[in-house]
């Protein structure tokens, strides 16, 4: 959730979040459709304390939200919708036979160039005579971009750039938002509500975040001494986030870190995953995550 320093951090170690009330009583402000707010008002002096007690020495935060207005009808909608995009995304290599170099380069320095590799870590076939076929396939890109190894298995020539397979270029949010005013000397109301929704960051199974507000003010007054007020808020908010089979909560960047290699597409052939791919982001793909 969200938190406020007013004062400044006291000392080492110490906390410093002011106290959040709205109307008047504690809450938290995540949890507040904006549209409902009237008026902020910070306090950060003595005097915060003086009322709060203890509770108030880093500061007060109040938050009123908005009440009906005497003999006025007011029905207020209002929709948004806005898209998103990353500013800035990391230059990696997603040159095959660049790649491909810089790793017979590093595998043969290690060994002081007394031996080459065979493989890509005991994942895809490698050998002096596969670079050669990836320089073919730089000059001339009509050329196939895969075949087949003595045994059968597939030999991949691509240039795949895994985090555009990972990434959506843009994800796009919307909010709905609807509120109901009225009143007359004795009797008001107020009713509003907030549907607001947000797409994920991930291509495929992507991680979706739904926000769902009401509230429902109203105050009746009774007679000249005595006044009814009911103040109802619901808030509730759901977050869908994609795990991979291996590693769970966070891993896709740690598995595409160690597997994501240029050479190999996500898909074969034939449609099914790769290796590298059913390794990597093949959970998210196939949407079991």
């Amino acid at each position: 959730g969200s938190s406020f320093n007013i004062r400044g951090m006291t000392s080492v170690g110490s906390g410093g979040n002011a106290l959040v009330l709205v109307d008047g009583v504690p809450g938290d402000p995540n949890a507040i459709n904006p549209n409902d707010v009237q008026s902020v008002t910070v306090l950060k002096d003595a005097a915060s304390a003086a009322l709060y007690g203890s509770r108030g020495v880093f500061g007060v935060v109040l938050i009123t939200t908005k009440n009906a207005k005497t003999n006025k009808v007011q029905i207020n909608y209002g929709a948004n919708y806005s898209t998103n995009s990353r500013t800035t995304t990391p230059d990696l290599v997603n040159d095959g036979l660049l790649w491909a170099q810089n790793f017979n380069e590093a595998f043969a320095g290690w060994y002081d160039y007394q031996t080459y590799p065979q493989n890509i870590d005991g994942r895809l076939y490698f050998s002096e005579a596969y670079l050669d076929s990836l320089e073919a396939r730089k000059t001339n890109p009509n050329l196939p971009k895969w075949g087949l190894d003595p045994s059968g298995n597939y030999i991949y020539y691509e240039n795949t750039d895994w985090l555009k397979e990972l990434y959506r270029d843009r994800n796009s949010s919307m909010e709905h938002s609807l509120s109901i005013m009225g009143g007359s000397d004795r009797v008001k109301f107020a009713i509003s509500g907030r549907y607001f929704t947000q797409d994920g960051i991930f291509k495929y199974n992507t991680d979706k975040f739904n926000r769902y507000n009401l509230r429902m003010k109203g105050e009746i007054k009774v007679n000249e001494w005595l006044t009814v007020n009911s103040n109802i808020e619901f808030s509730n908010f759901t977050y869908r986030y994609p795990l991979t089979a291996v590693g769970g909560v966070h891993s896709v960047w740690r598995l595409l870190a160690a597997a994501s290699y240029p050479v190999a597409p996500l898909l074969n052939p034939d449609g099914t995953l790769t290796f590298v791919g059913s390794y990597s982001i093949g959970d998210f793909y196939y949407g079991k995550s």
